[in-house]
């Protein structure tokens, strides 16, 4: 019969063998413990810096406390929206793009930087900043005013589309795009009439004038534009 003392010294080895496997699995918590340290102290940092973060997930926290901003607090982040208008990432392009739009007139200043993402070849995003552009209201009626003869068309498509989601506040443009109706492109000269169908009873003055032209095709949009139009706004 074996004394107690041999007892535990049988037992002594297989607790030995198993001290490495504890090692391990306590390293890898406090791995973990730090790791996750980190990612809350990086979802903590100024919030500048998390607009830009390569975590997704921290970046769609920031911007989400972005938009919960007033607007003069939003206004001193202008430069860094803007900065990633020109981001490689399209993504980034286009989180920063619904952050102008849901800022409103506040970002005025980023008009010109807005109108130049027009000219890029992702759809999804032209009609996000055509959204954003008119979301910011009449101070970018200017701007997209003078886009309307840009060389590209994609830049005179997305700009009729901005006016045109303004509707009524836009009437300064309504001469701009009735002459666009004549425009040999005619997705652009269908964008301007939906646009002018928009404004809405303004433009009615414009389009017949264009209509009794008779200048065939523009004619065609003037009237398409004219039913489109609201006569009891």
């Amino acid at each position: 019969m074996m004394t107690r003392k041999e007892n535990m010294d049988l037992k002594q080895p297989l607790f030995y063998n198993r001290r490495p496997a504890l090692r391990v699995i306590v390293m890898l918590a406090m791995l973990f413990f730090m790791a996750n340290m980190l990612h809350c102290a990086g979802q903590q940092g100024p919030l500048r810096e998390r607009l830009l973060s390569s975590d997704e997930r921290t970046k769609q926290a920031a911007f989400k406390e972005f938009d919960a901003l007033k607007s003069e607090s939003q206004k001193t982040h202008l430069e860094i929206l803007e900065n990633m208008l020109t981001d490689k990432d399209p993504e980034n392009k286009l989180l920063a793009a619904e952050a102008l739009g849901h800022m409103g007139p506040a970002a005025e200043e980023a008009v010109p930087a807005l109108v130049r993402v027009l000219q890029g070849e992702n759809e999804a995003l032209r009609s996000r900043t055509s959204r954003a552009l008119a979301e910011i209201g009449p101070g970018a009626v200017p701007s997209l005013i003078k886009a309307l003869n840009h060389h590209e068309s994609a830049v005179r498509l997305g700009a009729a589309d901005a006016l045109g989601h303004m509707g009524p506040r836009t009437k300064e443009a309504i001469p701009a795009l009735a002459a666009m109706l004549s425009d040999p492109d005619r997705a652009i000269s269908e964008h301007a009439a939906s646009a002018l169908g928009r404004i809405g009873p303004a433009a009615v003055p414009e389009l017949i004038r264009v209509a009794r032209r008779g200048d065939g095709y523009a004619t065609d949009m003037a009237a398409t534009a004219f039913s489109q139009v609201n006569l009891k706004t």
